[in-house]
């Protein structure tokens, strides 16, 4: 029974874990931010976005 109750809370935590990893939320803080094909300052700009964009 013992066994048991911890697998359970063990999937509780790995379910947490998960849903809390995905509200994961990056906000542009600059006037403007260009997006890069590689992380790179020297890799090409495939866009740019405005201050407050959220991803």
């Amino acid at each position: 029974m013992k066994k048991v109750i911890l697998a359970l809370l063990i999937v509780i935590v790995f379910l947490a874990a998960a849903a809390f990893a995905d509200a994961a939320v990056i906000k542009v803080k600059v006037t403007t931010a260009n997006i890069r094909q590689q992380p790179d300052a020297t890799s090409a700009v495939i866009s740019r976005v405005a201050l407050g964009t959220l991803f």
